[in-house]
């Protein structure tokens, strides 16, 4: 155990949330893990046998985010509404959760945003755990007759590429001053007639 009284978890935990107030303070270049380690009491050497390097922190950071993100779409899932809508709420709260993340924290969708065009393993559990709930809703679609497939992975993945612009963090990022909500909505009108039974 650290010298800060903390177990490993909490004092992980204490890092991201030091990572965070230093990206949000400095932005993301100007931010040093010896600050970072500083503020939460820890040696520098300390925090590398938690975390190799800033990118691995940042990842962290920005896993934790996408984690949230996961657990909001997932309350869709539950909703006791027919198939169309629940894709439909699906596509529109992934817009809105990530347009909200870049108008409230630019400096840390920044890094997301970088991290976000590679292979990182967070980002294809996330994409992984994306498509997972997509593939939900369209099967439920299927077994109550809403859709017109047998082929619930190609259809989630045709929705996911048709919505890309909406959800895509550079994207989203590229569009920060437009409001693309109706565009969004109507986007997905002309996919959910076309599936339609």
């Amino acid at each position: 155990m650290p010298r800060t009284g903390l177990s490993q978890p909490e004092l992980r935990h204490a890092i991201i949330e030091a990572l965070e107030v230093n990206v949000r303070r400095y932005g993301l270049e100007r931010t040093r893990l010896v600050d970072v380690a500083k503020s939460v009491g820890v040696s520098h050497s300390a925090l590398y046998k938690l975390f190799a390097d800033k990118q691995a922190l940042l990842d962290e950071v920005s896993d934790r985010w996408l984690l949230h993100i996961e657990a909001q779409l997932e309350t869709v899932i539950k909703r006791k509404i027919k198939a169309g809508s629940k894709l439909h709420e699906w596509f529109v709260l992934l817009h809105q959760l990530k347009l909200k993340k870049v108008q409230a924290d630019p400096e840390l969708y920044a890094a997301f945003n970088m991290a976000s065009s590679s292979t990182r393993p967070f980002v294809q559990r996330h994409l992984a755990v994306n498509t997972a709930q997509l593939e939900q809703i369209v099967q439920q679609g299927m077994d109550a007759g809403e859709f017109k497939t047998t082929d619930v992975r190609t259809l989630t993945q045709t929705l996911f590429a048709a919505t890309l612009a909406f959800h895509h963090p550079k994207l989203v990022l590229e569009n920060l001053d437009k409001d693309r909500l109706s565009q969004l909505n109507a986007v997905l009108k002309v996919l959910l007639e076309g599936i339609a039974a």
